[in-house]
């Protein structure tokens, strides 16, 4: 494994009910939950995390993390760059006595202000993903209602990005109404189902974009109403214009 680094590392004490924002970034993510539950939305998947449990998530996959648990929950997260790509993500395993001795040693080390335990910190986490073995993937725990209507939506949104699907069609084809598809969306992700479906599409555009394609040829391949229109709204999302996509 090539080196990592910590980028962002943040160690929370929640309520039950707190969430963070969906939203995206360029590095990987890792959720550890040292006590309580914490629900997140990665993707087309919904996990639940319980004390032991640690989460690893990909590079530019859309995540929002809620607190489920009635007493709250304790929980590390933290984003670090690795010069060799992870497949697989995103993955859940459930950690050793042993990995979790490694995790709280980590959490000090990350938080101080030392450069030293800073580059051990870094050490402590290539440590810990190299422990991992595929015994301790962690098996699915059963989702609530709204989390099996979110994982079957994005499956639509996924299969049909050349398409203009409005959320009445998207619910019809989930099986379930408008509303309580709305619904869903604003639980699983803080958000529309629109905006989402928007999302989908823009990441899908960068890959078609890195490619070779045209702005013209991306925009119409996933149902944008005009190029000016895409345009408009992955600037928006990134800060850039599509033209800049292969130079990030």
């Amino acid at each position: 494994m090539d080196a990592i680094t910590i980028t962002q590392f943040y160690h929370y004490r929640e309520s039950e009910g707190d969430s963070f924002g969906g939203h995206v970034h360029q590095g990987y993510e890792i959720n550890i939950v040292l006590d309580g539950e914490l629900e997140v939305t990665a993707g087309d998947n919904v996990f639940i995390l319980s004390a032991g449990d640690m989460l690893i998530l990909d590079c530019v996959e859309f995540h929002r993390n809620k607190v489920v648990n009635a007493n709250g929950a304790e929980f590390i997260s933290l984003h670090f760059s690795c010069d060799s790509p992870f497949f697989g993500l995103p993955r859940l395993y459930n950690l050793s006595a042993s990995d979790l001795s490694l995790v709280y040693v980590l959490k000090e080390d990350a938080l101080s202000e030392k450069k030293q335990r800073l580059v051990s910190a870094n050490l402590l986490l290539e440590a810990l993903i190299l422990r991992l073995s595929p015994e301790q993937i962690a098996e699915e725990k059963p989702l609530s209602r709204n989390a099996e209507i979110y994982r079957s939506a994005v499956i639509v949104m996924k299969n049909n990005l050349s398409s203009s699907l409005t959320v009445s069609q998207i619910a019809k084809m989930c099986g379930v109404c408008a509303t309580t598809l709305k619904n869903a969306f604003l639980e699983c992700t803080g958000g529309g189902v629109m905006s989402y479906f928007t999302k989908i599409k823009l990441s899908a555009a960068t890959e078609k974009l890195c490619s070779g394609m045209s702005v013209g040829e991306v925009s119409g391949s996933l149902g944008f109403s005009s190029p000016s229109y895409f345009c408009q709204w992955y600037k928006k999302s990134y800060g850039y214009p599509p033209k800049s996509a292969k130079y990030k």
